[in-house]
């Protein structure tokens, strides 16, 4: 798909993936479409109806939804299913019925089984089992939006593409600790325990479990790249297939934030899934497309960004 001139619809525009998402689009020659919540509430059938007939955009990156970290997910299982699919449901049926041309469904690894024999996450296992219990209630959201575009390419010929990202970070992400991802919440454990001088930091689990972590702006070239170039109905993972165990990722995090104590881990808090790493040869064979920042690096700019906007980062809700 060509972007240039084309109308481009961000949905959760305000958010962390889907304000960089509008961030580099700005470099592209296109009108973009960033609604707030009063022009476009996504959960009412209504209000997508209403929205979509009268802007009529040629794409759709799909970015909202209930996004949370798994505190938020295993405190509120019903929200987060009830909400994600009345989102995802809106988007796919009034994005086809008003004549879009592509819709990018920003999917998640979470969403692949809990456990795989070959230890990676391959797009043709994507439903080969069920999903670890602890994010079942978004996962499955995340799978019925793969489900239904594959659905509606198969009755009507839609152009719905889903991407399976792994575990993001970087600026301006969500740093509340019951909302954030991994990432972002130990930054925030670690700055705080140096403001306030704390002889240790506790995290939550045994640092056993393994984990891949994105860049956002590797993320967002990705998704650039796919609305350009991707139209198969297969899923397509954006990641770095690099293993972190999430003890090692806690020492980077100590190490670059120049917190001088000690780590302590409470190992009756929840590991989640023990192993969850992407195969990302299929985006380098499709689109040439490889993450540029090793984790040190992400880290290094998301701590500096972090402590240069402490206050208005951890207000962010």
């Amino acid at each position: 798909m060509n972007l240039k001139n084309k109308k481009i619809l961000v949905t959760g525009g305000s958010g962390f993936l889907g304000g960089h998402v509008i961030e580099k689009l700005r470099n592209f020659d296109v009108q973009i479409l960033a609604p707030n919540h009063k022009e476009l509430d996504l959960i009412r059938e209504e209000s997508c109806r209403h929205y979509l007939l009268n802007q009529k955009p040629d794409l759709v990156i799909h970015c909202a939804g209930a996004i949370s970290g798994l505190l938020n997910i295993l405190k509120n299982p019903a929200d987060i299913f009830d909400n994600n699919l009345r989102i995802n449901l809106n988007i796919l049926k009034f994005s086809y019925k008003f004549g879009v041309e592509k819709l990018i469904n920003i999917g998640s690894t979470c969403a692949y089984p809990g456990e795989l024999p070959t230890g990676y996450f391959r797009e043709e296992e994507f439903l080969n089992g069920p999903m670890h219990e602890s994010v079942e209630s978004y996962g499955f959201s995340k799978r019925a939006m793969y489900l239904g575009g594959k659905a509606y390419r198969q009755q009507f010929g839609f152009n719905s593409v889903t991407l399976l990202l792994t575990n993001m970070y970087g600026p301006r992400d969500v740093f509340n600790i019951e909302r954030a991802h991994v990432v972002s919440a130990l930054i925030k454990k670690f700055i705080d325990a140096k403001r306030k001088k704390e002889p240790s930091v506790e995290v939550l689990g045994t640092g056993k479990a393994i984990r891949e972590f994105l860049y956002v702006e590797d993320a967002v070239d990705a998704i650039i790249k796919a609305a350009e170039l991707y139209d198969e109905e297969m899923p397509l993972n954006v990641g770095t297939g690099v293993e972190t165990p999430i003890a090692e990722l806690a020492e980077s995090i100590k190490e670059i934030s120049n917190y001088p104590g000690k780590i302590k881990w409470n190992t009756k808090g929840p590991d989640g899934a023990l192993r969850k790493v992407s195969d990302i040869s299929r985006i380098t064979n499709k689109l040439k497309w490889k993450p540029k920042y090793d984790l040190k690096a992400g880290l290094t700019k998301t701590i500096k960004w972090f402590e240069n906007n402490y206050e208005s980062a951890i207000a962010k809700i």
